[in-house]
């Protein structure tokens, strides 16, 4: 129990909640928390009117917005500390001069994506959140600048604009001790993270992780957002040193994790991404006699939506362009022979960043292996002398299983002396001719993976029960999440599914899409 009471401002996403009601469900489980120990909190949601517009409604159906309102009011009907927890809808605080759509529109200009990403609003970098939010949904990282984009992007861009002035409201009219968000990387959450940066205001960022029965639990980040590597690397340290488990517990709990992800079991994620491969399935022209080194790329979108500090910290602009200079470096070395294994998560993604890839076979020394092939991960992580990772999870596995692994990235796990960080040209020459290289200790590779799949992370008690099913309803599929604690005696799932099915089938009847044409 806190011996000072305090004042909290949580927001909800604003976003469609037929599509992320878990999302929405861990703000309220975090304000009944708040309340239950004797702060008052303010619930900020957008009620529609405030705010058309939002990552999956773009274009401001009523329709697909009045079932999102409709859900949320279901969901505050069955808050449990309403002595405690405020409702507010964030219409309440909006004012005549905020940002208005016309005005806002003309005075755009960008004719690239790197562009949008250098435009901010009161110091919120919404170009950064409107780009990450459309890599989102599209995973279309060079998209035609033509009148269709600039249509779709100038809704989101005014969509957080308007949602920095409504928030900068909020904190000047409720002056909270805390303000509290659900991922902060988003149009819809960008705002707020970057006015309590930028007013000093304390905040936290919340994130849904996964336990070790694949069970949803809270991740709650203080004063920074859920995808710091620096932040996440201190968690990872804290949590395996805290006095929750016993060392052997948390050693046997991470070797499960391991286990389970060889044998194609999800764990710490949503999907098994091996699920379809061959164990022991090698390439047919795979050479012990050579020096065999396995690269692994990331889906170039989703490691390109993270931000600009993964940007910063990777040593080439992008995947592609690092796998060629790779490529083209060794072209004539006849001792090394490299294996592109394509991410499985590509496998139906028709754009260049992944189309290039195949285009790489022009050496004599290289193997691409196709997203959707059968050839084991595991296998060939277990025959390679060295693994090259931008950041994909298959180096803390490797180096789990005693490879050298050479990382070109971003990732949690960097900082964990895990694997050799190429931080020139030069390092990473180095480390693909050095025939010594050592596998480094592989410690971090377990309290990283103790980290993904801990139960030392809060489970939700009231709301946000993760669990997936998927339902036929006149011939159409829907899949549905439970978003309610599994005992609930008030809360129902299927009232939840309803609302879900509802508003995703008025959605799918509305002007939803995104742009999806590719630059030239």
């Amino acid at each position: 129990m806190n011996s000072v009471h305090k004042n909290y401002v949580l927001f909800t996403p604003f976003k469609t909640m037929c599509f992320v009601p878990d999302h929405y469900s861990v703000v309220l489980d975090n304000a009944e928390d708040l309340a239950e120990q004797g702060n008052n909190v303010d619930l900020v949601y957008c009620d529609g009117k405030a705010i058309q517009n939002c990552i999956y409604n773009c274009y401001g159906d009523k329709k697909v917005c009045k079932a999102c309102v409709s859900y949320q009011h279901y969901f505050h009907r069955h808050i449990t500390h309403k002595d405690k927890i405020n409702v507010i809808p964030i219409s309440k605080f909006q004012k005549p001069e905020m940002v208005d759509f016309e005005s806002f529109v003309k005075s755009l200009k960008y004719e690239t994506i790197d562009d949008v990403k250098e435009i901010t609003h009161k110091g919120a970098h919404i170009g950064l959140a409107a780009v990450s939010s459309y890599l989102t949904l599209s995973r279309n990282l060079d998209p035609l600048i033509d009148g269709e984009f600039k249509d779709f992007m100038n809704r989101y861009l005014f969509m957080s604009a308007r949602t920095t002035d409504l928030v900068e409201e909020v904190i000047n009219q409720l002056h909270p001790d805390s303000v509290s968000c659900f991922n902060g990387r988003l149009i819809c959450n960008r705002p707020i993270v970057d006015l309590c940066i930028n007013k000093g205001m304390p905040f936290q960022t919340y994130e849904v992780g996964y336990n070790e029965e694949n069970r949803i639990n809270k991740k709650i980040f203080n004063n920074s957002l859920p995808h710091d590597p620096d932040v996440n690397t201190i968690m990872i340290n804290e949590l395996w040193e805290s006095e929750g488990k016993s060392k052997e517990e948390r050693i046997a709990t991470a070797k499960r994790f391991f286990e389970k992800r060889r044998k194609a079991i999800v764990s710490g994620d949503k999907v098994a991404y091996t699920k379809n491969q061959s164990i022991g399935l090698l390439p047919e022209d795979w050479d012990d006699s050579k020096i065999n080194i396995s690269i692994f790329n990331s889906s170039e979108d989703e490691f390109a939506s993270l931000g600009e500090k993964f940007a910063k910290l990777s040593l080439f602009p992008s995947q592609l362009t690092g796998i060629k200079y790779i490529f083209e470096k060794f072209k004539d070395n006849e001792e090394i022979h490299f294996y592109l294994r394509v991410h499985p998560n590509l496998t139906n993604v028709k754009y260049k960043y992944h189309k290039s890839l195949y285009e790489l076979d022009k050496y004599k020394n290289v193997t691409i292996i196709p997203a959707d092939s059968k050839i084991s991960t595991y296998t060939l992580v277990d025959s390679s002398d060295k693994v090259i990772v931008f950041g994909s999870s298959v180096g803390f596995e490797a180096a789990y299983a005693n490879k050298p692994v050479i990382l070109l990235g971003c990732t949690m796990y960097r900082d964990l002396g895990i694997c050799y960080v190429a931080h020139t040209t030069d390092e990473l020459d180095k480390y693909i001719l050095d025939k010594d290289l050592k596998p480094l200790d592989n410690l971090g590779a377990l309290k990283f993976a103790y980290y993904i799949v801990n139960s030392e992370f809060p489970m939700p008690k009231y709301f946000a029960d993760h669990k997936k099913t998927t339902k036929k309803i006149f011939g159409k599929k829907f899949i549905l999440t439970r978003s309610v604690i599994s005992n609930s005696k008030t809360l129902s799932p299927y009232i939840s599914y309803f609302y879900q099915i509802i508003g995703k089938y008025l959605w799918s009847k509305s002007k939803c899409g995104y742009p999806t044409k590719e630059r030239e």
